[in-house]
């Protein structure tokens, strides 16, 4: 009986202190909540303002970018229309000493072998 006894008189004077300490746990963990999420929507706010503030700063930049890089895209594509000219140019003025003397027109052949002679480079 002593000890049930003790054991009152002990949650008595403690129960109080308990309580309080305990409370004032859930208070701090309510607060910390509250300012996580507060933090987290001014953090969210702050960041779309910023990105904003970025995307009309740097907006000439994009449609400079935008316009370079399709100036660069036509540019590549008359390129390749060029070039496929010029492969095809080259394919037919390519041909040996056969196609030079077999054609009629004979300024073919002359132009053959001038070229031949030009191209030439003599050893040392």
């Amino acid at each position: 009986m002593d000890l049930k006894l003790k054991a009152s008189d002990l949650w008595k004077k403690v129960s109080k202190y308990v309580f309080v300490g305990v409370g004032s746990l859930i208070i701090v963990a309510i607060l910390v909540a509250v300012g996580w999420w507060y933090a987290g929507k001014k953090v969210d706010e702050t960041t779309e303002r910023l990105r904003n503030q970025a995307i009309l700063n740097n907006r000439p930049l994009y449609e400079n970018l935008a316009i370079l890089n399709n100036t660069a895209q036509q540019l590549e594509h008359q390129y390749g229309i060029q070039k496929n000219e010029l492969d095809k140019l080259r394919r037919n003025q390519r041909g040996g000493v056969d196609d030079a003397f077999n054609n009629p027109d004979k300024k073919v052949a002359a132009s053959y072998f001038d070229n031949t002679i030009d191209s030439y480079i003599p050893s040392k």
